[in-house]
């Protein structure tokens, strides 16, 4: 596996990760965040230094994303239709989280549709964008 192109492949992942978390929870969503906020539904401000920490557990998924698509590569051959397989384990990972929030938060169904979306988009757009870039 080629360590450079794994590091470059998947920081590239995860700031796409980061842009789609942004648009999704900040862009559409802020002002249902907001309203739960306010409500007392969630905290209105985080109780962690969450924005760093969103940022670099993205950055470390981009990473471990482009590490499995090179290691899945020589048995299901380069190009996007492993990545886009990756893209689906990936997506069947990030469910129950996002399922048992739905379980256990009052959130509007807007966060609950978009928050799933948003999840396909991490998966399959991350494994394409590490697939892209990955080289041996």
């Amino acid at each position: 596996m080629n360590r450079n192109r794994i590091l470059i492949a998947g920081l590239a992942a995860g700031v796409f990760w980061i842009i789609v978390d942004f648009a999704g929870h900040g862009v559409i969503l802020g002002n249902d965040y907001r309203e739960l906020g306010r409500q007392g539904v969630i905290n209105a401000e985080p109780a962690i230094p969450f924005l760093p920490l969103l940022i670099l557990a993205n950055l470390v998924i981009g990473i471990a994303t482009a590490w499995t698509y090179a290691a899945v590569r020589p048995r299901l051959g380069a190009g996007p239709k492993t990545a886009l397989m990756l893209g689906l384990v990936i997506f069947l990972i990030l469910i129950p989280p996002n399922l048992s929030q739905f379980a256990w938060f009052k959130v509007t169904d807007a966060i609950k549709w978009v928050s799933v979306l948003i999840a396909a988009i991490h998966a399959f757009g991350g494994t394409l964008i590490a697939g892209w870039l990955y080289q041996e």
